[in-house]
């Protein structure tokens, strides 16, 4: 199949003379004012020349892109979003210099599926990565922004957790590759580094960290693009030793709906829940393990800085989806409630962001891939079925922008949880569960957005919950049009042979 198909105009930003978007006359232009400015120098110009030489290519040239994604962080948690007090000043930078998305979505609660997703730019639905199990072979064979990125110039590196299948070996499109088996462990991993593996002493997200950094300190020929996958602050809660008193007497505070007695009349899906509460010393090691991974953040900042290309970098922080702390009577992720979809997501861009902004579009993990295609001048293949975010980075409000989004899960045979699929607009959310018509949820969020009353058989109701309805039936037929992002299996088994 052919990687690069254009995309419609309908999903592409027109506007080419913004900086956020990649000028290919401007970039010629500045290597022309580089050299004019290095040959000044050359003939006895100041230490100022080589400054503005680097400041002209840096202003025309492509970006380079820094993308960290934890694991199981839920929005709310960071310092920058209020909390009273989780330690995340590195992390706060990227909002405090760049865009917070204060309405960011997932659109699989669960690690597999979603990663997939903010790969790809598809629904797990299309993708076929749609649970947390073997995709050893599949994974191989995803269209992911990386490759697409790598096909266009940019030098691509992964480091960190993949976490679909067990298989840890190099993926196509990355010219770096840094991963472990499954979910890895927090003490000592073993990795694989480019296709060998090697054993490590150490906590995961401080080796993860060192990666990264050593990956951007590397002497770049080219733009390069970095996915940082991080295990943190997934469970089981282990934390560095030099955290492990931090927060000591801090007390949580829970959220009306954690306090409250589950309805299961209300709720029937949620009988089917069977795991322990979130305990309070479990919040504060999350807590904890974020700490240890906004260090690692802070020593990014510090390479970029070291290295004259922060400002020329597109730094995007997010989680693959949030986690409940007992809301609901609950706690991990899977259901299709706010405390599982919602997540942080921070972009710093200097070029075209302004510092200290806010979005309150509804946006989603798959608007990521889109995006830094745009920005990395790419194509943007027509099987992507996000939309770049580059008009609400411009600060831009577009008419035409989704005022709904779609979410789905489905359970591994061990997990006796039922399908769903949910629809949620500004003001209202619909869950419908599969093979289970009783089960069904309807929320008013603008004067429930806790969800704890679930008005599907309010027949005052009748009339929201068939909107909804027919709401999560258009997005289910909208998204069911595209191919998967993959592939064919014959091409990359060709690929593998020596």
């Amino acid at each position: 199949m052919t990687l690069t198909k254009p995309q419609d105009s309908s999903k592409v930003s027109a506007a080419a003379s913004t900086p956020l978007h990649f000028n290919r006359r401007a970039f010629l232009r500045g290597l022309a004012a580089t050299g004019a400015l290095l040959g000044a120098s050359a003939l006895g110009g100041t230490q100022s020349a080589f400054a503005q030489a680097r400041a002209a290519a840096q202003a025309a040239a492509r970006p380079n892109f820094v993308f960290i994604l934890c694991d199981d962080l839920r929005k709310g948690a960071l310092s920058s979003e209020g909390h009273p007090f989780a330690k995340t000043p590195h992390i706060d930078r990227i909002a405090r210099e760049g865009m917070t998305f204060r309405n960011a979505f997932v659109t699989t609660p669960v690690c597999s599926p979603s990663r997939a997703s903010f790969l790809t730019g598809q629904f797990a639905h299309t993708h076929g990565v749609v649970k947390n199990t073997r995709y050893e072979e599949l994974s191989h064979r995803l269209i992911t922004w990386p490759r697409l990125l790598n096909q266009v110039g940019y030098e691509t590196g992964y480091v960190g957790k993949w976490h679909m299948g067990q298989d840890d070996k190099p993926r196509p499109g990355f010219d770096h590759w840094v991963s472990f088996k499954g979910q890895g462990e927090y003490f000592n991993p073993p990795l694989n580094i480019n296709g060998q593996q090697v054993e490590t002493k150490g906590y995961a997200t401080d080796i993860i960290s060192d990666h990264a950094v050593e990956f951007v300190k590397r002497p770049h020929a080219k733009p390069f693009a970095l996915y940082v996958g991080h295990k943190a602050p997934h469970g089981p809660f282990v934390t560095a030793e030099r955290h492990r008193t931090l927060f000591e007497g801090q007390r949580i505070t829970r959220a009306a709906s954690a306090r409250a007695t589950v309805d299961l009349q209300n709720k029937p899906a949620l009988g089917r829940y069977t795991d322990g509460p979130m305990k309070d010393e479990f919040i504060l090691k999350q807590l904890r393990m974020m700490t240890a991974l906004d260090e690692g953040v802070g020593r990014l900042f510090g390479a970029l800085e070291a290295s004259g290309q922060l400002d020329n970098t597109v730094f995007v922080f997010s989680s693959d989806h949030g986690y409940f702390w007992g809301e609901h009577g609950l706690t991990e992720k899977r259901f299709a409630y706010d405390e599982a979809l919602r997540v942080p997501l921070l972009v710093r861009f200097p070029r075209g962001v302004k510092a200290g902004s806010f979005s309150d579009q509804m946006v989603q993990s798959i608007d990521l891939a889109p995006t830094f295609l745009e920005l990395g001048g790419a194509p943007i293949p027509a099987h992507i079925q996000g939309r770049s975010l580059v008009p609400l980075l411009r600060g831009q409000a577009p008419r035409d922008w989704k005022t709904s989004i779609l979410a789905e899960f489905q359970p591994t045979e061990k997990e006796p949880l039922p399908a769903w699929q949910a629809a949620r607009t500004s003001d209202w959310k619909y869950i419908r569960y599969a093979g289970e018509p009783k089960f069904d949820e309807l929320y008013d969020l603008k004067n429930d957005p806790l969800e704890t009353k679930n008005r599907a058989h309010d027949a005052t109701k009748a009339a929201d919950l068939k909107r909804m309805q027919v709401e999560l039936q258009r997005l289910l037929a909208q998204t069911s049009r595209q191919a998967p992002a993959v592939t064919p299996l014959a091409a990359v088994t060709a690929a593998r042979q020596p």
